[in-house]
């Protein structure tokens, strides 16, 4: 029994001895690693083809919605009025989801918020003349 002793003295040492190496090596992987990956981000292009989809789906939804008020009789400028805003509000995000730069969505948002201001004026002016 003596003699298994020191072996297994020295199976502990070299266990070790590797350890110490191993920690060594590994934090010089790691911080190798974070410096060459760059900042951790939760947008991916997957996620942002899914939000697309989804945004595009609710867009066609509302074009559903308005096709059906209009076969129901409904009159056409205030089915206008009522879905404009949903369709604005559905294209700016559609622009923001998809990944366009600001210089490339300003005016666009620009003509957006034009044409909601005018949808809205005309819808107050409407009643206006109504009473």
């Amino acid at each position: 029994m003596s003699t298994e002793k020191p072996s297994i003295d020295s199976m502990v040492e070299s266990l070790l001895q590797q350890t110490k190496e191993l920690d060594g090596s590994s934090k010089t992987a790691i911080d190798t690693l974070a410096q060459n990956m760059g900042p951790v981000t939760m947008w991916t292009p997957d996620l942002a083809i899914t939000l697309s989809i989804i945004i595009l789906v609710f867009g066609i939804a509302v074009f559903v919605f308005m096709g059906y008020m209009i076969n129901k009789g409904h009159e056409v400028n205030s089915i206008l009025r009522v879905s404009a805003l949903p369709l604005i509000i559905i294209s700016a995000t559609f622009l923001i989801v998809v990944g366009y730069s600001q210089e490339q969505i300003a005016p666009v948002m620009g003509l957006l918020g034009t044409v909601a201001g005018y949808l809205l004026g005309s819808a107050n002016e409407g009643s206006k003349n109504d009473s």
